[in-house]
């Protein structure tokens, strides 16, 4: 399989994972519920992960060749805002939306953790946390 394949069998997934972020924010420095989404993800993937605080993951991907790299990262937060968007996936937490575009940051950063995972030419790792 190659890589552009990979992300199109990925794809749906993500979309469901930005959904599901979507539906539940968290603010700043309280992303718990992401934070153990986007670890479950990555281990389901088979990237492993480090926790440097509980609402912060590192994942890294595993390269063929050694020396320098490139980090990806994205953040998790939501704003205090009250969701009027109508959506079916819209927040379910009043006062509080992804209105920021960080619901789709985190799924974008996992697709392209399962997409690269197994092209990497080198260690490459990819932060999720707060701004």
């Amino acid at each position: 399989m190659d890589y552009l394949e990979q992300a199109r069998i990925l794809a749906p997934e993500w979309e469901a994972i930005r959904e599901a972020i979507h539906r539940h924010p968290e603010p700043g420095n309280q992303e718990f519920h992401t934070a153990v989404l986007v670890e479950q993800r990555l281990h389901a993937l088979g990237i492993r992960t480090e926790r440097p605080l509980p609402t912060a993951v590192v994942g890294m991907l595993t390269g063929r060749f050694p020396g320098r790299c490139a980090a990806l990262r994205a953040d998790m937060d939501a704003l205090p805002i009250r969701e009027e968007s109508g959506a079916a996936f819209a927040s379910e937490c009043p006062g509080l939306a992804h209105a920021c575009g960080h619901d789709i940051h985190t799924a974008a950063a996992l697709g392209a953790a399962g997409t690269e995972q197994g092209f990497a030419a080198r260690n490459s790792p990819i932060l999720f946390s707060a701004r």
